[in-house]
């Protein structure tokens, strides 16, 4: 067999040399997703993490979460950008500014600099998520400054979006995707 990478250091799995387990889980993130995003190709290598990884993923992009758009696209585009993810990074780039940030505060977030937002809620979920993955901890005054700003239900939808994008992060950091990729073939 032909261990040649097709992205990154990844050799993608054509879908009849799948295992039975991965043509299962492969077909429930198509089931909820429509298709299957890049990361999740990598994942299927493991089914079992695939599927517990993406109810979390659907619950983020299907606008379960209290967070807005543009809140959540400030998380992804710090955690991307802390672990130096360069293909998420770029793609969540686009989307940040899709959603209405600006490209200013996109470049700001991407290279480390601080930045300020008008919307209290962007701000708040901003300084939440920079301050965390730049300190592991935040104060008692930011947290209830986000409290009062987000609720709980957006504190933990913060906290769950930095877990799950560290993991969606670091995988294709490992896997050395590059930031210039095509995307994987849709199955």
């Amino acid at each position: 067999m032909d261990r040649k990478p097709t992205f990154g250091r990844y050799r993608e799995l054509p879908l009849d040399e799948m295992s039975s387990d991965e043509r299962g889980a492969l077909d429930n993130i198509v089931t909820s997703r429509g298709m299957v995003p890049a990361p999740y190709k990598f994942l299927l290598s493991n089914p079992r993490v695939a599927r517990l990884l993406n109810p979390i993923g659907t619950y983020f992009n299907a606008s379960g979460s209290c967070l807005a758009p543009a809140e959540r696209e400030i998380v992804i585009v710090l955690v991307c950008a802390k672990w130096m993810a360069s293909f998420p990074t770029r793609v969540h780039e686009k989307f940040a500014v899709e959603a209405g940030l600006s490209p200013e505060a996109v470049a700001a977030m991407v290279s480390g600099a601080p930045t300020r937002f008008d919307d209290e809620r962007q701000q708040v979920v901003y300084s939440l998520a920079a301050t965390l993955l730049a300190s592991r901890g935040v104060s008692d005054h930011l947290f209830s400054q986000a409290v009062g700003l987000i609720g709980d239900e957006g504190v933990a939808d913060v906290l769950a979006l930095i877990g799950y994008h560290c993991t969606i992060a670091l995988t294709l950091v490992t896997y050395d995707v590059p930031a210039g990729a095509e995307e994987l073939r849709q199955s």
